[in-house]
């Protein structure tokens, strides 16, 4: 029997025209203090047409807890029509406990907005120098936890003697969430830790995908 053809690669837009992408503008926001907090280290935003306002998560959890921000950015067809976003609402992420996450305990990387939800999804990269696992969650627009989503135990770091032999390398976990309709898909930014192996070809860095509700 002859092997089946494989299939035919998905066209990357509707109609298979090839998408464009053109830069209208950049802006740079000094970091600063904003409704209480030290505003930077923006490392995830995410649009909510429905509204017109981002959702930005700040890894700066050291210097204010682990929060996102709600924001306007005022950008018209030609660039940004301001040197500066319009910040309106601060929320504190909360741990499974209901309270706000120790220094040291969370690095934030990526926040969705769940389609069809009143929740948001959001990533944590841990820390695996200090034996603190990724995750995956969910939060309430509040930062009230919702659910998490097990991650493989490939995942989860592990110390030898207060060294890391295995898990996510450090700053490595899931750290990205494209949004693929209603499934979620996060991107560790590199091959999970195996006694040293960088870039190990039996586990390297992959996608992760679960559902999006």
């Amino acid at each position: 029997m002859r092997p089946r053809p494989p299939p035919a690669p998905a066209a990357a837009h509707p109609g298979g025209e090839q998408p464009t992408l053109t830069l209208l503008d950049t802006i740079v926001v000094s970091a600063g203090d904003v409704l209480g907090t030290r505003f930077g280290g923006i490392s995830g935003l995410d649009y909510e047409p429905r509204t017109g306002a981002y959702a930005a998560i700040s890894d700066r959890s050291v210097l204010a807890p682990a929060r996102y921000y709600t924001l306007r950015l005022p950008l018209d067809r030609t660039g940004f029509a301001a040197n500066a976003p319009v910040i309106t609402e601060v929320t504190t992420l909360r741990n499974t406990d209901g309270l706000a996450f120790a220094a040291g305990t969370v690095d934030p990387e990526a926040i969705r907005r769940l389609p069809g939800t009143n929740r948001l999804a959001w990533t944590s990269e841990g820390a695996a120098v200090n034996g603190v696992p990724p995750f995956v969650r969910e939060t309430s627009p509040d930062g009230t936890f919702r659910r998490e989503h097990n991650l493989p135990a490939a995942y989860i770091p592990v110390l030898t003697g207060g060294v890391p032999t295995a898990g996510v390398r450090n700053r490595s976990g899931p750290a990205r969430q494209p949004p693929i309709g209603r499934r979620r898909v996060t991107q560790p930014p590199s091959s999970v830790d195996q006694g040293g192996q960088f870039g190990a070809r039996d586990f390297g860095a992959r996608d992760l995908m679960g559902d999006g509700v």
